[in-house]
């Protein structure tokens, strides 16, 4: 089943063309990474797939239905993960105070969660590795725990689909590959599908099934290693790509270059 399909896609704002005539699909328990430079599109497509853009032209159905029906009639079905979020040290709330309010969308913000709730969400952060520090905080913790946090307030919702704009941003490099790992893992343990937006590619290509690189134009989409040794990855970004090595996994570093818009 597909749980994504994107056709013909173009989303214009201000004037200017930021997505440009767009097709990709996405089967059920699959992952995506999406990758390119910045500027190039990557989060006016969630913005779009979440429904929060609207297209000039093209369409999104997700199972079926485009994302305004999602929203109202299947709520829940799309867990979201932003940028990090920056949280001030001294607010007196706790990461498991966090993961309940992933609640508030089904239930409304007004309605208080009860027992279960609390131990669903428990639940949630035992799944991510945070149990631990459930009482704990969240300005306290460091910025892949607070990624950590942040997924397990998604899961509560019990989604069918993970979206993640930038997850690893702020993150520190030796927190990035266990992060990748536990999108790997739940994508596994609980049939998600995954999308996950990334300017990393060095890592994240390794942890998905299918890569898009884009830059307003979708220029490659496929396995990752058909995308990563291929060399219209060089036209996508406007610079010269070049392999490097971390251990034994290959990555890809980009020269320095201007922005698209």
């Amino acid at each position: 089943m597909k749980v994504l399909e994107i056709n013909n896609l173009t989303v214009v704002r201000d004037g200017t063309v930021i997505l440009d005539n767009i097709n990709l699909e996405l089967e059920e328990g699959q992952s995506l990474a999406v990758i390119g430079p910045n500027g190039g599109g990557k989060t006016t497509l969630v913005k779009t797939i979440l429904g929060l853009l609207q297209p000039q032209a093209g369409s999104i159905r997700i199972m079926g239905l485009p994302p305004e029906s999602v929203i109202r009639k299947r709520p829940g079905t799309i867990g979201y993960v932003a940028q990090r979020a920056f949280y001030d040290p001294d607010f007196p709330v706790s990461a498991l105070d966090v993961v309940m309010m992933g609640k508030y969308g089904k239930i409304g913000l007004l309605r208080p969660v009860g027992r279960k709730d609390r131990e669903e969400a428990l639940s949630c952060l035992e799944t991510v590795g945070m149990a631990n520090f459930a009482f704990r905080p969240i300005g306290q913790l460091s910025g892949g725990q607070q990624q950590r946090i942040m997924i397990a307030r998604s899961l509560i919702i019990h989604p069918r689909m993970l979206i993640l704009d930038e997850p690893t941003s702020g993150v520190d490099a030796g927190s990035q590959e266990n992060f990748y790992r536990l999108l790997r893992n739940l994508q596994s343990a609980l049939s998600l599908s995954i999308i996950q937006v990334s300017h990393d590619i060095a890592l994240v290509p390794s942890y998905s099934d299918q890569v898009a690189c884009l830059n307003k134009q979708l220029f490659l989409h496929g396995k990752p290693d058909d995308v990563m040794h291929s060399d219209i990855l060089k036209q996508a970004y406007g610079c010269q790509v070049e392999f490097l090595f971390h251990g034994t996994m290959p990555h890809r570093t980009v020269e320095e270059h201007r922005e698209t818009s």
